[in-house]
Formats: structure tokens, C-alpha cells, sequence
């Protein structure tokens, strides 16, 4: 009988909790730089700049016949410069709010160097994985 008597008692109070405290909704999601307090100015991506180095060993910008890390905006303009950066970042970051937060400097370093409109895409096969599961959280927030 006491049994009973603390099952319903538990019951009751679950309901009773249930009905008195409505479950928060949750909260917006927030961009990598805000989770991790990090300042898209002060704070390089040191995944990004990786990329970005290697990017430029293999890319020959137009007009130019050549290409260095220090052309940003010259880099940030061309849409292979994107795809390159898109698909390094899964490699060489060490974790999904690495990549996330590299894709978001990326942008910011972007519209720093004059280019604002630079579109970043990271492999399908990241993007089916738990890394793609946590991008696509945050990513509504980074542009």
C-alpha cells in the first residue's frame, strides 16, 4: 500500500510541476565567437589561415599569373578561393566549433578586406555528420 500511496504521490507532484513550470523555450543559437567569447578581430582562425595558405599555393588569380597569401580581398573575390577554403576547413580544424568559428572569420575577414559577399560551402559529407549537425545550429547567425 505505501507503494502505491508514493507512486501516486510522485505522480501528482510531476504533474503538479509539469503544470506550474511550462518548460523554457530554448534558447537562440549562438554564433562560435559568441560561445567561445572569441573577437573576430583580435582572435584569427589559425584553421582558416591554414587553408588560406594552402589555398593560395594552388590557386593562380586571373590577371596576375600568380598568387600570395597576402592578396586577401583578391582571394575573397574569386569563388574557387571559396571551395578550396570550403573543403580544407573539415581537415585541418580540430573540432566542429573550430570549423564553424573559421568559416564565421572567414566572413569577417572577408568584409574587412572589401568583399562581403563571400559564400563558403563545406563538403556534404561533413555536413551529414555531427560537425554539420552543430554548423547548421549556429550558421543562421554568422552572415
Amino acid at each position: 500500500m505505501r507503494i502505491f500511496a508514493s507512486l501516486a504521490f510522485a505522480v501528482t507532484l510531476a504533474l503538479t510541476l509539469a503544470v506550474a513550470a511550462p518548460p523554457q523555450p530554448p534558447q537562440a543559437p549562438m554564433r562560435a565567437s559568441e560561445q567561445f567569447g572569441l573577437d573576430l578581430v583580435d582572435h584569427a582562425s589559425s584553421c582558416l589561415r591554414s587553408c588560406h595558405g594552402a589555398a593560395t599555393q594552388v590557386l593562380i588569380l586571373k590577371n596576375l599569373g600568380i598568387n600570395s597569401a597576402v592578396f586577401i580581398t583578391r582571394n575573397c573575390q574569386e569563388k574557387r578561393w571559396a571551395e578550396l577554403i570550403g573543403a580544407c576547413l573539415p581537415m585541418v580544424c580540430k573540432s566542429a566549433p573550430d570549423v564553424a568559428y573559421a568559416v564565421e572569420y572567414a566572413h569577417a575577414w572577408c568584409a574587412r578586406a572589401g568583399v562581403r559577399n563571400v559564400s563558403i560551402t563545406l563538403p556534404e559529407w561533413y555536413m551529414d555528420s555531427p560537425g554539420g549537425e552543430y554548423y547548421r545550429c549556429v550558421n543562421d547567425r554568422v552572415r
